[in-house]
Parts: C-alpha cells; structure tokens; sequence
C-alpha cells in the first residue's frame, strides 16, 4: 500500500509503435537481453539488502521479529490492543498521497486497525499537500495528543512524520514508536525533472508539493542528527525483483531502475542514512498490501512493545 500516483497509462494492446513484428532470432536474443538484465539489477538489489541487514541493529532485529512470529497468539489483535493499554499508548495513522482519491491503494493505512484490533485515529493531513505543510498538521496533532503514541506511516505520510520530528525534535517525547511503512525519507526522483511536472500535472499534483517530494529537496532537508533519540523508529522497506513489481509501480519502476534499487516509487539506498533501524520485505514493491505483511508487522509491534522501557538500540 502507499499512496504512490497512479504512473500515466502506457501503451495497450494493439498499438505497436512499429510497423513489423521482429522476426523469432531477434525476439530470443531480447528475451536473453532481458533476462540478463534482470538478473544483475537483482544482484544489485540483493547486495544492497545484504549490505542493510547485516547491520548489527537490524539483524538484531529481524531475528527477534522471526521469533515473535513463531509465538504470537492466533488472535494477537486484543492482545497487542492491551499492552498498548498497559504501556500508556494511544495509536495514530499519518496517510499517504492521494489517499482519499485513490482509497484502492490503502494510503489512508485503515487495514493497521485490523491488526492493531481497535480502531486508529487518522491525522487528516492535506493528501496532496506539501511536506512542510503537512508536517506543520502532524506536529499540532502530536502536541495535542493526551498521551505518547505508537504513530504509523505510510509514503509520503512518512515524509511528513519526519519532517515534523526533525523540525521540532521536543515532539519525540510524544512519539515512543514510529512504524513507517515504505517511506519516502529522501524523496523521489520521479518529481524531480520537467517529466515529473507533466505527471504531477496530470495527477493534479501541486507544483510546490512535487518541489516539496523531490529528492534534491528532501534530501537536504533531512536531519537525521536532529532525529529525537526517544523515538523508537523501524522502516519497513520493500525490496522488489523485477519480477515481483506489480503493474500499478512497473512503469515508475523503469524510470527509477537506470537510477538505482527502487521500489516503484523511492531509491532504495536512501534506507542506508535512515534514523532508526530497517526490516526489509522482499517480493512487494511500493504498493505494500498490509494483508500479505500482516504477520509480520503483527510480530515487529510485538518485539517493538517489549523493547519499551530500554534505550532505542544503536544502529
């Protein structure tokens, strides 16, 4: 799920830019092209994701999150509900992109209340407005809160958390857990160009909000020193092959793919200077469903809940 927009639609079928289809020679040799080419931008994705779970924090991590799997209650929903309770947590959502116009895509993060097993308040932040802007709502909701709050993002929702956070460091205090599911941290590249400006045309986008997502910007923008140490954060990145993109993200994927590992949306090194620690999930791509990953995030809140009350570990 994300909140990612929709790519401009591609050629259908029945509409061949060339007037002759390739003879059997040439359509083998693409194929084997093709292959090759997959098979060394996944090594390339592999080594990355190699490179980001060998750090000592996130193995630590992922092997807690494989254990609290194998234990975890056929219903852990009232469980994780109650020790929330007993920890003095409220639970807060912070949506994607155009997560009321394109609800299908599960930016707005509703399914987290299925397996959260009570509802979670949603921040209404501007779905297509800038990271600033939003980051400026995020910040009055937390100030406002009565209590700390496990806080889960979603894409761009997880550019405008950080922001908020990094602007205002004093807002960790009411933060003790930020989940962020697929984040853009460091922008995306995708609205960086005058190409970007035709598709956020096209979405409706607004030209400060592509400014405000761009990676030139978010990139200087970030500030992990300024990251509050009190908040506990994990980012939950996907780590597609090219087979497993999906076709809502393959052809933003292409775009991004001569750039580097990607997930359909966002470059995947941006998870190297990401302020807390990283669970990475292979075989999705940006369009994450929660369903398919539900155990999993299930057993991380679970690990997340019996880490409180130690310091965050170093990354």
């Amino acid at each position: 799920m994300t909140g990612a927009p929709r790519p401009p639609p591609s050629i259908g079928p029945g509409r061949s830019r060339h007037p002759t289809a390739p003879g059997p020679r040439a359509v083998l040799a693409g194929v084997a092209l093709l292959l090759v080419a997959a098979a060394d931008y996944d090594a390339r994705v592999d080594a990355l994701a190699g490179e980001i779970e060998a750090r000592p924090a996130n193995a630590a991590l992922r092997a807690e999150v494989e254990r609290a799997r194998a234990k975890l209650p056929t219903d852990p929903g009232p469980a994780l509900r109650a020790r929330l309770e007993a920890h003095g947590l409220d639970a807060v959502r912070v949506p994607g992109l155009f997560y009321e116009r394109f609800p299908e895509t599960g930016a707005d993060l509703r399914a987290a209340e299925r397996w959260l097993g009570a509802p979670v308040r949603r921040i209404d932040t501007d779905e297509t407005g800038t990271v600033e802007g939003n980051a400026a709502v995020v910040a009055r909701a937390l100030r406002a809160a009565p209590r700390p709050v496990l806080a889960v993002t979603a894409s761009k929702g997880s550019a405008d958390l950080r922001a908020a956070l990094e602007g205002e460091p004093s807002l960790g205090a009411h933060v003790a857990i930020w989940l962020d599911l697929v984040g853009v941290l460091e922008g995306t590249p995708l609205l960086d160009s005058s190409a970007g400006d035709a598709a956020a045309g096209e979405l409706g986008l607004p030209a400060a909000t592509r400014r405000s997502l761009g990676s030139g910007v978010r990139r200087e923008s970030a500030r992990p020193e300024r990251f509050p140490p009190e908040t506990r954060a994990v980012h939950v990145a996907a780590f597609p092959h090219v087979a497993d993109v999906s076709r809502r993200a393959l052809r933003a994927f292409e775009v991004l793919r001569p750039l580097g590992a990607n997930d359909g949306y966002v470059l995947l090194d941006a998870y190297r200077r990401a302020p807390g620690r990283v669970l990475i999930v292979r075989g999705a791509d940006h369009y994450l469903r929660l369903e398919s990953a539900e155990q999993t995030l299930t057993a991380l809140l679970w690990v997340l809940l019996d880490e409180l009350g130690a310091p965050p570990p170093a990354p």
